[in-house]
């Protein structure tokens, strides 16, 4: 999906991985999550002005359950526990967002990249060989716009981080080894 594109559908995903991102004045790309199995993407513009709020890239294989707009709406109409579930994941979106916006002003950049890698364990990760593995797709590009920096800034943590032993990285995956160390810095 592509931002300001006509929206006739929102999808589930069946499988695979997401990035949902916006586009900046300045011509770069603000990553704003990720999603995966079991949750739904390109809901906004189906009540809003029918215009897609931010891009949607696979980050891998992926397969969608496309649900047409008057499908869509025509089950919450006759659903209220569907219409209820889609107030929480709005208002759970909202929460994250409103969230994300006091990091970015509040948080230096060390503690808001520690919070984005504790997070990501926590849904993505997987036991792996020293730790926990995190086998995302994402560029260092992709992972300093998760939480609003340069890439040059994330990879300076990064670096710090591996040289402490806190991360490992091959070109599959990240690897917390430490991460009662990141949590610590992450505040948590």
């Amino acid at each position: 999906m592509t931002q300001g594109d006509i929206t006739d559908a929102a999808f589930g995903i069946v499988s695979g991985r997401l990035r949902v991102s916006r586009s900046r004045a300045d011509g770069t790309e603000a990553t704003l999550t990720i999603l995966g199995p079991g949750e739904l993407v390109g809901e906004l513009g189906l009540f809003q002005d029918g215009s897609r709020s931010a891009h949607v890239t696979a980050l891998e294989d992926a397969s969608v359950l496309v649900i047409e707009k008057s499908a869509f709406l025509a089950v919450l109409k006759r659903s209220p526990a569907a219409s209820l579930a889609l107030c929480r994941l709005l208002a759970s979106r909202v929460r994250q967002l409103a969230q994300h916006f006091e990091e970015v002003t509040a948080i230096p950049v060390e503690q808001r990249l520690a919070r984005k890698l504790v997070f990501l364990a926590a849904r993505w990760g997987a036991p792996a060989t020293d730790g926990t593995g995190i086998s995302l797709k994402l560029s260092q590009q992709e992972l300093a716009g998760l939480v609003d920096t340069s890439r040059q800034s994330a990879n300076k943590c990064l670096s710090k981080w591996r040289r402490s032993g806190v991360l490992a990285s091959s070109v599959r995956q990240l690897v917390i080894r430490d991460l009662s160390a990141l949590r610590r810095c992450a505040g948590a």
